[in-house]
């Protein structure tokens, strides 16, 4: 018999340019100070940066059924752990996880959670985290975002960063 798990996956999604713009714009957008002063962080300046552009917030709330095990696993090991850590460091595994909006997973499918996660750290369970959420229903059928970051799997508050999301309603970054 499988073993399923339902994760709860609520995707807070701002402005996906906001987040590739800041890389590319910080210095002009953020203004002043850097190396020598020792900041690696500061708050970025939306006005100039994004202009008069208004930034749009989506909620997504989604179960992601990740099954390990079993006749039809969605999660499956492609590189196997370094011999005898305790941590599964080296691990990689590939899923194409069942996205739906209640945690029976036989409810209707809305979306895939297509990617793969690597064990990268040997003292604790960090994960390397590169995932697309592919969305085959309603709205934003046909549209996807992308998840890419580290996921310390223990840690009881977890932030994962959106690097792009193409949804259906995209043309406004223009």
């Amino acid at each position: 018999m499988a073993t399923k798990t339902a994760i709860l996956v609520p995707i807070l999604f701002g402005f996906a340019w906001s987040l590739l713009s800041s890389s590319f714009l910080g210095a002009s957008a953020a203004g002043g100070q850097g190396e020598a002063d020792g900041i690696f962080g500061r708050t970025l300046n939306q006005k100039k940066l994004l202009g008069s552009r208004k930034e749009k917030l989506s909620h997504f709330k989604l179960y992601w059924h990740d099954v390990a095990s079993g006749k039809n696993p969605t999660s499956i090991s492609v590189v196997k752990p370094i011999n005898g850590s305790q941590t599964f460091f080296g691990a990689v595994n590939m899923i194409d996880n069942a996205l739906t909006l209640g945690s029976d997973p036989s409810l209707k499918l809305v979306g895939r959670a297509q990617g793969f996660y690597a064990q990268t750290a040997q003292d604790q369970v960090d994960l390397l985290m590169a995932k697309n959420f592919a969305f085959v229903e309603g709205k934003y059928n046909g549209s996807s975002i992308t998840v890419l970051g580290r996921n310390p799997v223990f840690d009881a508050v977890r932030e994962m960063p959106v690097l792009l999301g193409l949804l259906i309603e995209a043309y406004y970054y223009s």
